[in-house]
C-alpha cells in the first residue's frame, strides 16, 4: 500500500512539471516561406530606387514601437546602399609671402556626413503575431535632386559665414571673425563630398583655412623692452604689459592667453585674457628669480580659445595645433647686496650672526659691508640667565631681526620670542636655550623674511 501511495506521489509530481514547462516555453511559431511576401522572399532590386527592408521580432516590450523600428532597419539599409557616411580628405595649405612668411600645412579633415533622406516612402508592410516587416524605397532622382540643393544651400551658407567673417576681421573683431569662418567650414565640409561628386566644390574649404591660418600667424606682440632688475624688488605693471594686434593694426580683445617663465619659477600655467585695449599684464609683481636671467613668454592660448568659438571638434583640433607668434621679456636678475649687523658682542650673538650670514649666502645673496646695498639686516640678541634655589639655571634669549632697506627704511621687523633653557649646568642651559633659538631661526623667522622681501 506505502508503495503504491508513492508511486501516485511521484507520477502527479512529474505531470505537474510538465504542465509547467509547457505553459513557460511556448513553441515559436514558424512562418512558412509560402506566406511571406514576394518582396521579403527576394528583395527587390531596381535602378530606380533606393530600397530598403526592415523587420522586428514581436515582443511585450516593443508592442508600441515595433513599425518605428523596422522603418529605421530599412532607412539603415538605404544609407548604406546611398553611401551615407563619407569621410573627407582636405589637404590645407596656406603661403603669405609679402612678410616673408612660409608655411605649409597640410591636415585632414575628417567629417562624418549625414544626410537626410527626405522623400522616402513606405511601398508595403507584412505582419503576423511573431514578426513585423517593411518595405522603403527612395527615389534616386529625388535624392540627386535632394543632394543638389543641400550641396547649394551649404555653399551659398558657408560663402555668407565667410564674408560675415571677412568683414568682422576688417573691423577688428577677430573673435567673430573665427566664429564666422568656422560655421562656414562646418556648412561646407558637412556636404563637401556631395558637392565634390556633383561637380559643384569651389574649393571654399581651402580659402576659408587660408583666413584662419594667416590671421593667427598674423597676430603680433607689442612686448616691453628687455631690462635688468635686482631681484626681491618690485617690478613696474608698465614694464609687464604685453599688447596683442593684428595684420591691420587693430588691438584685439577677448583673446585667451597663457604665461609660461624659462629659466625662473613662481609662474606655471597662469591664463589670462586680453582686455579692451587689447592690453595683458604678466601676473607677476616682483623679481622673486634665483637665477641671473629669466625669460617672460605669453602666447595665444589656441586651444582655450577655438573651445569657446566652435563646437566641431575636427576645426578645434586643427586650430590648436596652429603657431602663433609669443611675446617676451629677457630680465637680467642682479643679486641683491646685504650687510649683517650684530649689535651683540657676546658668544651667543656671534653664533648668530653666522648662522644668518651662512644661510643668506646659501639662498645666493650677497654679502658685504659698504654703502653700496640694498638691505641691511640688523641683529639684536640678549640673553639673561638665573638660577633658582634648588641649583638649576634658567637661560632666556629675546631680541628683534630689523632689515632696512637702502634709505635705511625698515622693510621687515621680527621679534625673537623668548628661546629658554634650563639645567643644573649654566653652559647647558645656554645651549638648549640656543638649541631652540636655531628651531626658530629655521622654521620661523628666516623663511618669512624671504618671503616677505620677495626673495623666494
Amino acid at each position: 500500500m506505502k508503495i503504491y501511495l508513492l508511486s501516485r506521489k511521484i507520477l502527479v509530481l512529474v505531470s505537474f512539471t510538465l504542465i509547467l514547462f509547457s505553459c513557460s516555453a511556448p513553441k515559436k511559431v514558424v512562418t512558412p516561406m509560402a506566406e511571406l511576401p514576394q518582396w521579403v522572399q527576394q528583395p527587390p532590386i531596381s535602378d530606380f530606387y533606393y530600397t530598403g527592408l526592415g523587420s522586428v521580432e514581436k515582443t511585450p516590450y516593443n508592442v508600441n514601437d515595433y513599425r518605428e523600428n523596422a522603418k529605421k532597419s530599412a532607412l539603415s539599409e538605404i544609407s548604406s546602399a546611398i553611401s551615407v557616411d563619407v569621410k573627407s580628405k582636405s589637404s590645407l595649405s596656406q603661403t603669405d609671402t609679402q612678410e616673408g612668411f612660409s608655411h605649409n600645412f597640410q591636415s585632414q579633415v575628417v567629417t562624418e556626413s549625414t544626410h537626410r533622406l527626405e522623400g522616402v516612402e513606405l511601398v508595403d508592410s507584412w505582419e503576423n503575431d511573431n514578426v513585423y516587416w517593411a518595405y522603403y524605397r527612395l527615389s534616386k532622382v529625388k535624392y540627386q535632386e535632394q543632394q543638389k540643393r543641400n550641396s547649394e544651400q551649404a555653399i551659398e551658407t558657408a560663402e555668407d559665414a565667410a564674408s560675415l567673417g571677412d568683414s568682422s576681421y576688417q573691423q577688428g573683431d577677430l573673435n567673430k571673425a573665427m566664429k564666422q569662418w568656422s560655421k562656414a567650414l562646418v556648412a561646407y565640409l558637412t556636404y563637401k563630398d556631395d558637392i565634390e561628386r556633383l561637380g559643384l566644390d569651389t574649393k571654399l574649404d581651402q580659402t576659408i583655412w587660408n583666413k584662419i591660418t594667416q590671421a593667427v600667424s598674423k597676430m603680433r606682440w607689442q612686448s616691453p623692452p628687455s631690462f635688468s632688475g635686482v631681484r626681491g624688488t618690485l617690478w613696474d605693471s608698465s614694464m609687464r604689459r604685453f599688447v596683442l594686434w593684428n595684420a591691420d593694426e587693430n588691438r584685439l580683445s577677448s583673446i585667451p592667453v597663457a604665461f609660461s617663465i624659462e629659466g625662473g619659477h613662481g609662474l606655471q600655467n597662469f591664463q589670462g585674457v586680453t582686455n579692451a585695449q587689447g592690453e595683458v599684464v604678466v601676473p607677476v609683481s616682483y623679481i622673486s628669480s634665483p637665477n641671473p636671467e629669466m625669460k617672460l613668454i605669453v602666447k595665444v592660448d589656441l586651444k582655450r580659445w577655438i573651445r569657446q568659438l566652435t563646437m566641431d571638434i575636427n576645426i578645434r583640433k586643427q586650430v590648436a595645433k596652429l603657431n602663433a607668434i609669443t611675446g617676451t621679456i629677457l630680465i637680467r636678475i642682479d643679486t641683491p647686496k646685504m650687510d649683517i649687523h650684530s649689535l651683540g658682542k657676546d658668544k651667543w650673538s656671534k653664533k648668530l650672526d653666522h648662522a644668518w650670514r651662512q644661510k643668506i649666502q646659501q639662498d645666493g645673496l650677497c654679502i658685504i659691508s659698504s654703502k653700496n646695498i640694498h638691505y641691511r639686516l640688523n641683529l639684536n640678541l640678549r640673553s639673561t640667565s638665573s638660577r633658582n634655589a634648588f641649583g638649576s639655571y634658567t637661560v632666556n634669549f629675546i631680541g628683534e631681526v630689523i632689515v632696512k632697506n637702502r634709505q635705511g627704511a625698515a622693510v621687515w621687523q621680527y621679534t625673537i620670542e623668548r628661546c629658554s633653557g634650563v639645567s643644573i649646568d649654566q653652559e647647558e642651559a645656554y645651549q638648549l636655550a640656543y638649541k631652540k633659538l636655531v628651531q626658530w631661526l629655521d622654521y620661523r623667522a628666516y623663511p618669512r623674511m624671504l618671503k616677505s622681501l620677495h626673495l623666494k
